[in-house]
């Protein structure tokens, strides 16, 4: 049996052509032959594209709120260390060169500048 170009490219990009070949030739064989098949065909293909793209977006949602939980997280684990800094440093003097001023900027990831206008 051979197909035409197209028809071979439309099969082989097909999920289940067998079932599809099968399907048509079955039909037509008992006398059907009717658009009616055809467009059944067309609406599962369709159907299961669809659904294929909704499992995509649903694990692209899953992804999108772990990254979005990671980043409050770090937001949240930055709040408390520059709450530990303001504490640790009240009575230190606010000197961009001040030593103590300096670790916590780099623990933080922030310059002395930075840190010191958070205080």
């Amino acid at each position: 049996m051979s197909l035409s170009e197209d028809n071979h490219e439309y099969l082989s990009n097909h999920d289940n052509a067998s079932a599809l070949v099968d399907r048509l030739v079955t039909n037509y064989r008992e006398g059907g032959g009717s658009m009616r098949l055809v467009q059944e065909c067309r609406a599962e293909e369709e159907r299961a594209k669809l659904n294929a793209l909704e499992k995509r977006a649903e694990i692209k949602r899953e992804l999108l709120d772990e990254l979005e939980s990671s980043v409050d997280q770090k937001e949240m684990q930055k709040e408390r260390k520059l709450s530990e800094a303001k504490e640790s440093l009240k009575e230190t003097p606010k000197d961009t060169s001040n030593p103590a001023i300096q670790k916590w900027a780099s623990d933080l990831g922030m310059t002395p500048q930075e840190l010191i206008d958070e205080l």
